[in-house]
């Protein structure tokens, strides 16, 4: 996956990397249930804590350092959140073909049991 030039490997079938991902996303979206409730003096405070929790998250889930990489240090929250949502939307993709193979798995499972079934009727 290439977020601004960086290419990262994200292994979304990979239990080791998912239990980094969930962790980080997971202590994300603590912060920023918390952050809902605070008043901002300026829009510029609240902006560089949203940039602050997608550096942890890409830090967390990629490495230390992986966030200078992607963002050079700057703190635009549009190029922090569209960074996070290509992440969002490859493991969407993932699910999503997970979600496909387990169905065709089933069916073939429920294919096999109802032919199971029927030659037991016929005896």
């Amino acid at each position: 996956m290439n977020i601004n030039n960086v290419e990262l490997e994200a292994d979304f079938l990979d239990a080791d990397f998912m239990e980094r991902y969930e962790a980080a996303a997971a202590e994300m979206q603590e912060r920023a249930n918390a952050a809902k409730e605070r008043k901002w003096a300026r829009s510029s405070d609240a902006m560089k804590e949203i940039c602050a929790y997608i550096n942890e998250f890409f830090d967390a889930v990629f490495g230390a350092g992986t966030a200078e990489k992607i963002f050079g240090g700057r703190n635009n929250v549009g190029d922090h959140f569209d960074a996070f949502e290509v992440i969002v939307a490859e493991r969407s993709k993932v699910d999503a073909r997970m979600n496909n193979t387990r169905n065709r798995y089933l069916q073939m499972q429920q294919g096999f049991q109802n032919r199971q079934q029927r030659r037991h009727q016929k005896k």
